[in-house]
């Protein structure tokens, strides 16, 4: 995969801009609106915060770990079972947000002064390769496909 500017720089502004997202759309909601399901099955807002910081904590770890080891190994978990961990479910939208923002500032300042070739460097993540770019790659790609989400989220539970 050739890994370009213009790529790295779309998939930073993305990571940058998820945090901004996840407070307009929380804005002015309660807690009671915040744990609402708009339907049986579907995630609340605070349930989809603590995915994403389920898997911001995760794939960031990733990253860490490929730039300061050569190729690990790594077994992770599945941001799924994590989310449910007590720690994200039983915190509130304001509280799991100011994380999830505060490790996103975290990863940023590591990530965006980062040189071409370290955005290649690699592990092996449950049996597959992954490199920096790809991790990134797949953590704003799967932030930017859940912001409609977010907004029907909103739209549903403010239209009851």
């Amino acid at each position: 995969m050739k890994i370009t500017p213009r790529e790295i720089e779309a998939h930073l502004a993305t990571l940058q801009s998820t945090p901004a997202v996840l407070s307009r759309v929380s804005s002015d909601l309660d807690d009671v609106r915040l744990r609402q399901r708009p339907q049986p099955g579907q995630w609340s807002l605070i349930e989809l915060l603590a995915h994403l910081s389920a898997c911001a904590e995760i794939w960031g770890d990733d990253i860490q770990e490929m730039l300061s080891c050569d190729i690990p190994t790594l077994t992770k978990p599945h941001p799924r079972g994590v989310m449910n961990e007590a720690r994200f479910r039983e915190r509130s939208f304001e509280g799991l947000l100011a994380s999830f923002a505060a490790l996103r500032d975290e990863l940023l300042r590591v990530i965006v002064p980062l040189e071409s070739a370290q955005w290649a460097r690699s592990a092996m993540i449950n049996g597959r390769p992954h490199t920096v770019f790809s991790q990134v790659r797949r953590m704003a790609l799967h932030e930017a496909s859940h912001y409609d989400q977010l907004h029907a989220i909103r739209s549903a539970i403010t239209a009851k």
